[in-house]
């Protein structure tokens, strides 16, 4: 994976953990000092083609991360809005579920 798709990745998984959705091409535009769509839509095509990512084409703000690291983090932030992750069983479900994947939360 280049420079470029590593900030772009780190990026993509940031807005997610964010904001619970994806991002659009617009909104990595300027993150990335790109002026035009397309720039980011060859990076970011680029990022599926390297398996980082997937796509639903025909779909806006589609796109996905993949592994486990990122669904573990939206159980997290779930969890936490919902103040689950007070309950004890809930946290040491999340807790063996890091350790059987090898993931941290």
């Amino acid at each position: 994976m280049t420079k470029q798709q590593a900030k772009l990745l780190k990026i993509i998984t940031d807005f997610i953990d964010d904001n619970g959705y994806s991002p659009s091409y617009n909104d990595l535009m300027d993150p990335m000092g790109v002026k035009a769509r397309s720039g980011v839509h060859r990076m970011v095509h680029g990022l599926a083609a390297a398996g980082k990512i997937t796509l639903n084409p025909g779909h806006a703000r589609s796109i996905e991360v993949v592994g486990p690291t990122n669904a573990l983090k939206r159980i997290r932030m779930v969890l936490d809005q919902h103040c689950l992750s007070d309950m004890p069983h809930v946290s040491a479900l999340i807790q063996i579920d890091s350790i059987v994947t090898g993931y941290g939360v």
